[in-house]
């Protein structure tokens, strides 16, 4: 009797654990693929239950926020530049204190837009120097690795 009850509280133990979400919460620093080469930006997480709050400083856009949700080990989130209508979707798995995966780079259309005749990409859509474009044709995966508190420093 003693055994069985030993093994049923281990085996719930176990199934409880494994259906528990990462801990996300605090500094990453992300890389991904940017038009300069490898790109690398500091995001700072912070967890209500399933719901995040994200914040980042990236290497083009300056100041990013966001939000997103982690459901067990799957990760989603989106960072919206605060200096131009520009956004980056990043979907992907925790493991541990890793991260990765797939990113689509969205502009919003309008004044100032990527791919628009005023916007830093230069001349319209399709032309030379169509920031837009080229942007989408990076390479979609990232990866981030979660800072521990005394590399903060």
């Amino acid at each position: 009797m003693l055994k069985a009850l030993f093994q049923s509280g281990l085996l719930l133990l176990l199934f409880s654990s494994a259906g528990s979400a990462a801990d996300v919460s605090g500094t990453w620093t992300l890389k991904m693929k940017g038009l300069d080469g490898d790109e690398q930006m500091d995001i700072v997480i912070k967890v209500s239950g399933e719901k995040l709050k994200i914040t980042a400083t990236h290497p083009m856009f300056d100041e990013m926020s966001g939000s997103g949700r982690l459901k067990g080990n799957a990760i989603k989130f989106k960072l919206n530049a605060e200096e131009m209508p520009m956004s980056i979707d990043f979907t992907g798995t925790v493991t541990g204190n890793k991260m990765s995966g797939i990113r689509v780079i969205q502009s919003g259309g309008g004044p100032g837009d990527f791919d628009g005749p005023d916007g830093p990409g230069g001349p319209g859509p399709g032309g030379p120097g169509d920031m837009g474009t080229q942007m989408n044709k990076l390479p979609k995966e990232w990866t981030a690795e979660k800072l521990e508190p005394a590399a903060l420093k």
